[in-house]
């Protein structure tokens, strides 16, 4: 019989890499019931691998390292982020229909668990959508100015750039946390996946007719997808983020929760100044989670043992714990 629920998480760039650990505890300890599949791009540091060999007891988890090469993309679509980012949406593991649904989620948030556990909140939800997946639909505005102009014109050249400004200023997008059910889900995205690898092979050569290297985005691609795919797809809200995050019933329409800490909050700009949205973090939900967070340190020496060591993620963390102070 199928487990309810896998996190499929894909990780890209070294720096990232140091938030492994502490997103397979924070998930392991809310919720050991659920498996974990983390998708790299390359191998990991010696001192990553000794960290996960002290979490294999709380649950299952599994590294898929050189995820850049699954699918049939250039090595030039993989030079741009927002191409390679898009694997997350179009990468269909064997392994997942051994799930009753996927979470795909961002490695930078810390899991804590809620009342209702994940699975069951986001199956309410897809039945208040009335479809396989749960997630949030957005606008995303395009800036369309000299500056940005310049900036495209010089990265990618004035024909592709010509192409934005010549197109819309307004594009659709999901979030990128997102949860499906597996079989009614991927049934249908598997027979899209082709086309739109093309589609990024295509763009990658500044030959798409579609879409162009400036204002391309991978949650675009992930609504485009959703939406060929014939799921209903949820009203375009344009709501504060902190409105969001205040969304935590899975019946309302609206419903994108964290699930936790979202430490890239907590990053510091070139002038050393915290440039997270103060209205998340401030939030009485988040009060909730630092609150939950410093039991877990007080509590469990693992989490204080990983906490202990200088990496880029620790370093987020740090920030965190002073500025709530």
């Amino acid at each position: 019989m199928n487990k309810d629920l896998c996190f499929a998480t894909y990780v890209f760039g070294n720096k990232y890499h140091s938030f492994i650990p502490l997103y397979i505890y924070s998930i392991l300890k809310a919720y050991p019931n659920y498996d974990i599949r983390i998708y790299t791009d390359g191998d990991l540091s010696k001192e990553i691998w000794d960290n996960l060999k002290k979490l294999e007891h709380l649950g299952n988890f599994s590294i898929i390292t050189s995820t850049l090469s699954f699918l049939s993309l250039m090595p030039k679509a993989l030079s741009f982020e927002q191409i390679s980012k898009s694997i997350r949406w179009l990468y269909v593991d064997e392994a997942f229909y051994h799930y009753k649904a996927i979470y795909i989620g961002d490695i930078d948030i810390f899991i804590l668990k809620e009342a209702m556990p994940i699975f069951e909140q986001h199956i309410l939800h897809c039945e208040t959508m009335q479809t396989c997946y749960s997630n949030f639909a957005r606008n995303k505005y395009l800036e369309k100015n000299i500056n940005s102009f310049s900036r495209s014109a010089i990265k990618y050249g004035v024909k592709e750039t010509m192409k934005f400004f010549n197109g819309v200023s307004t594009v659709k997008k999901l979030s990128g946390l997102h949860f499906f059910q597996t079989t009614p889900y991927l049934s249908q995205i598997e027979k899209l996946s082709i086309d739109y690898i093309q589609d990024l092979n295509l763009l990658a050569e500044k030959k798409s007719k579609k879409w162009n290297l400036y204002s391309f985005n991978n949650e675009c691609l992930l609504y485009d997808m959703v939406d060929k795919a014939g799921f209903a797809l949820p009203p375009i809200k344009q709501i504060h983020a902190a409105d969001v995050l205040s969304q935590q019933n899975p019946e309302n329409i609206i419903f994108r929760p964290f699930h936790g800490l979202h430490l890239g909050l907590w990053r510091k700009d070139h002038n050393g100044k915290i440039n997270g949205d103060s209205s998340i973090m401030n939030h009485v939900l988040y009060q909730e989670y630092i609150r939950d967070f410093r039991i877990l340190m007080q509590e469990d020496e693992l989490l204080r043992d990983l906490l202990q060591q200088k990496n880029y993620a620790n370093e987020l963390v740090q920030n965190m714990l002073s500025y709530y102070g």
